[in-house]
């Protein structure tokens, strides 16, 4: 299974023996003929087409016209579910490695109501926020509150009373929880371990949420009192309260090494700052009102929010002069004649660019 590309598509190459050959070839046949397991179409009929056509004939023969996808993409939905099917059935078992075996996401509540951005679920994965969306109509639900956008959780909500299952869940639900929290490390928190952060267990640490950290098994190997190992703690304020710092341990008569903390989680949210001030540097956000946009206010189309309702676009006053100059001599090279139409100029593939060149059309350019 390769890395998702940027349209979060992922890419399964492989060999099969002829024994899953024929059995996915048999799954093939039954779910993914037409007009079964569509996930373009509400209340699609689910499972194989003969139990489809044994509760509704007419339904099946009438999802099967209107079914447009290929060959591939039936085998495709047919595979993703059995899937969805083995997952709500529980036959996978209960937990793996303390963490239910469920499909478990997390999100921004402010993407959610936005219906942008992406949700990243417990091994790595980066899902759509429509698909999300989609996805919790049938989902049990949890609940984490933390403090001020930090790792410090104040609430973890639920049927059951917290146990170990639900410390995990409430670890990944951290601002910094889909990794492994040494730095530098990608290791998805489905693949971790609990490790105590602050003091060992061995030592009287605590089985306590405020005092625990995801650690892959290579690094939770990794720390102890030798030179070279590493110590681990928790930052107690700051932007980085709660999250978990390593440090490793320097040979004797030498300084201490500094205190780090994994930044891999904190990508996205940075690239969308810098994303954001980059924008606001080439385009602006002056405005007569006396209103301020910030840079959390930026909008995935590019256009800066004020006020949640108001596009704001700089336009440069007085309009740089950008008539192409005739020539002197030809009296038959004209303005028009030599000036291209703005939108052969400037492709408008875009709410940026269609605005730039409604400005630039409304100037006569």
């Amino acid at each position: 299974l390769g890395k998702q590309g940027a349209d979060g598509m992922s890419k399964l190459t492989g060999y099969v023996d002829p024994i899953l050959r024929a059995r996915l070839e048999t799954l093939f046949a039954a779910w993914g003929k037409h007009g079964v397991n569509n996930p373009d179409t509400p209340n699609s009929l689910n499972g194989d087409s003969r139990a489809a056509e044994i509760v509704d004939p007419d339904g099946l023969e009438a999802a099967a016209v209107k079914d447009m996808r290929t060959q591939p993409q039936r085998n495709h939905d047919a595979v993703n579910a059995l899937l969805t099917a083995v997952l709500a059935d529980g036959m996978l078992g209960k937990t793996n490695m303390g963490v239910p075996i469920q499909l478990i996401v997390k999100t921004d509540v402010n993407d959610l109501i936005r219906e942008a951005g992406y949700a990243i679920t417990a091994t790595g994965t980066l899902i759509p926020m429509p698909d999300l969306i989609d996805l919790a109509a049938d989902a049990q639900m949890y609940l984490s509150v933390f403090k001020d956008h930090t790792a410090i959780p104040l609430y973890f909500g639920q049927a059951k009373r917290i146990a170990t299952k639900h410390q995990r869940l409430m670890l990944f639900s951290a601002p910094d929880g889909h990794h492994c929290s040494a730095p530098g490390c990608d290791r998805a928190a489905a693949h971790v371990e609990i490790h105590h952060a602050v003091n060992d267990f061995a030592d009287g640490g605590r089985t306590d949420i405020i005092e625990l950290a995801p650690a892959c098994p290579t690094h939770h190997r990794m720390v102890g009192d030798q030179p070279g190992q590493y110590t681990t703690g928790k930052i107690e304020s700051g932007p980085d309260e709660g999250r978990t710092w390593w440090q490793r341990n320097a040979k004797p008569g030498q300084p201490d090494n500094a205190k780090q903390v994994n930044r891999l989680p904190d990508v996205g949210q940075q690239y969308v700052a810098n994303l954001a001030q980059v924008r606001a540097e080439i385009h602006g956000t002056e405005t007569s009102s006396s209103t301020e946009a910030t840079l959390d206010s930026t909008t995935d189309d590019g256009f800066v929010m004020i006020d949640d309702d108001a596009l704001v676009i700089k336009v440069f006053d007085p309009p740089i002069d950008i008539t192409p100059n005739p020539g002197p001599e030809d009296p038959d090279t004209t303005d028009t004649q030599m000036r291209l139409p703005i939108r052969e100029v400037i492709t408008p593939v875009g709410p940026i660019e269609t605005r730039l060149v409604e400005i630039l059309e409304g100037m006569g350019l």
